[in-house]
């Protein structure tokens, strides 16, 4: 895992300077969301053994429909993502010990966990224009009432496949391909001209 982290924690938009262009007040706000370590998890949902090793695990249930987020604790979340597939993600001061956890109660059972923590990118944006500008790029319904806070779906948007993660109505982080980052943050800062985007401090 430590590979991993470490490569987590390298910014794939480093070449931007995005710190010395912070700043203002647009209607929406870009920015680079903190590393997160990222797992893949893959299991029968049918399966009772498994929904009890995953519980033991992590001391919460697996979520049920697709798209439903599990909060963790310690900023930890659950996304159902397909009929046996999750994503685990935490922040880096977890160093590891959900995941472990989690590996620990599915040995010798039907799960499996990966370790993907360097393959992509957290890119936040946020502000009242927020769900317009994603908007722009894809084509699932950010309505609030079709896609509520809570929520999450793997999508196309722009140029780049993404996780997206509604936090707040006005508020998304998007788990991008880090090979993919660079050129999914311009594309933002081009479509973003049309809703006064700033660079979020």
């Amino acid at each position: 895992m430590a590979d991993d982290a470490t490569d987590a924690r390298r910014s794939a938009l480093a070449g931007l300077d995005l710190g010395s262009r912070a700043g203002g007040a647009g209607g929406v706000l870009l920015g680079e969301g903190p590393a997160r370590e990222s797992f893949v998890l893959r299991g029968p949902a049918d399966d009772p053994a498994f929904a009890r090793a995953v519980e033991t695990g992590l001391g919460a249930g697996l979520p049920q429909q697709p798209g439903a987020v599990a909060e963790i604790g310690a900023g930890a979340l659950l996304i159902r993502l397909g009929p046996d597939e999750w994503r685990l993600t935490a922040p880096l001061s977890d160093d590891g010990r959900i995941a472990a956890r989690l590996a620990s109660a599915l040995a010798g059972g039907r799960g499996a966990l990966v370790n993907v923590s360097s393959a992509s990118t957290v890119i936040t944006v946020a502000g009242e224009h927020a769900a317009n500008l994603l908007a722009t790029g894809t084509g699932i319904d950010l309505d609030p009432a079709a896609f509520p806070p809570g929520r999450a779906a793997r999508t196309r948007i722009g140029n780049a496949q993404a996780l997206v993660h509604r936090k707040a109505e006005d508020a998304f982080e998007l788990h991008v391909p880090r090979s993919y980052a660079r050129s999914f943050w311009e594309w933002l800062e081009a479509r973003g001209r049309e809703f006064d985007a700033a660079v979020a401090l």
